[in-house]
């Protein structure tokens, strides 16, 4: 970046691009970094649950060892299964979030197979639907509530507040 010098639009444009580039490059390994440790967790998990299974068998005889390993192996397969959909949320999403900073098209199931999660937020979108980024979203606004409803949807309401000056 230091060696971008200039206040010519060239320069401004060349700093957007490698600052663009660093964002992207840091979202992926955040996010490669967020799986490796749900990995480790689930493996954590796993050998917890043994531990507690094996624990219980041994410890509290043949009529509350059996039902106690079960209640534990039961804990223990739920637990794994929060963690493999944080894996899956964490891998569904694209370039690391990227996808929701630039907007793009999203490919994957539609709502009837689950949809694409795109945040731990909650929100779930669907294949061949897009994002529009917020710059492009502010200049065509009437345009894109058009053509949201001449696909059947509704129009959309925009919040005219300017945000730009809020720290």
């Amino acid at each position: 970046m230091e060696q971008v010098v200039g206040d010519t639009q060239e320069a401004a444009n060349k700093r957007n691009e490698i600052q663009a580039e660093y964002e992207l490059k840091k979202k992926e390994i955040e996010k490669r970094g967020r799986i490796t440790s749900l990995r480790f967790t689930q493996v954590q998990t796993v050998a917890d649950t043994a531990q507690a299974v094996v624990k219980a068998l041994a410890e509290l005889g043949p009529i509350l060892g059996p039902i106690l390993a079960g209640v534990s192996t039961a804990i223990g397969l739920a637990q794994i299964s929060i963690i493999q959909d944080q894996i899956s949320t964490a891998r569904s999403l694209r370039r690391g979030g990227v996808l929701r900073a630039q907007g793009g098209m999203i490919i994957g199931p539609s709502h009837e197979n689950g949809g694409v999660r795109l945040a731990q937020a909650g929100i779930i979108a669907e294949g061949n639907e897009s994002i529009i980024n917020r710059q492009s979203t502010l200049d065509y606004q009437s345009l894109l509530s058009s053509i949201n409803v001449a696909g059947g949807g509704r129009p959309l309401v925009y919040n005219n507040f300017d945000d730009s000056r809020i720290v």
